[in-house]
């Protein structure tokens, strides 16, 4: 039942974030992807009451059993285990991710024709 809700959490969102409250890499990730401006889901493992189990099928989905546990645009970024999440990577990600999604927008897409594609979606800033 963990499982497909973890996966439910990342389908449905652009940035997903799988944190705990009290941890100090939590929070830098959190803040890093607030800086850039990313609209993002947060959900915090040890305020649900199916944390743990979320946090059992994550490091069973994906290897890693640590926070934070970061997906964007569906692909799983990692967390901050040795060598895992970088914050340079994260940047250059999502405007590598930006840069090619305007560049599809623009091969292919007409000028009067919108196209929403979740680059630009997930890096939005949510509105006033």
């Amino acid at each position: 039942m963990a499982l497909p809700k973890a996966q439910e959490l990342v389908s449905s969102n652009p940035v997903v974030v799988f944190s705990k409250t009290y941890c100090p890499y939590c929070v830098s990730v959190k803040q890093l992807l607030q800086q850039l401006g990313a609209t993002f889901k947060v959900y915090e493992l040890d305020t649900e009451s199916d944390g743990s189990q979320i946090q059992a099928a994550l490091g069973e989905w994906t290897g890693l059993k640590t926070v934070p546990n970061v997906f964007i645009g569906g692909k799983h970024i990692g967390g901050c285990d040795s060598n895992d999440l970088n914050p340079l990577f994260i940047v250059l990600f999502c405007r590598c991710y930006l840069l090619f999604a305007a560049f599809l927008n623009w091969l292919f897409i007409s000028p009067g024709l919108s196209f929403n594609y979740g680059a630009v979606y997930c890096l939005q800033k949510p509105p006033a």
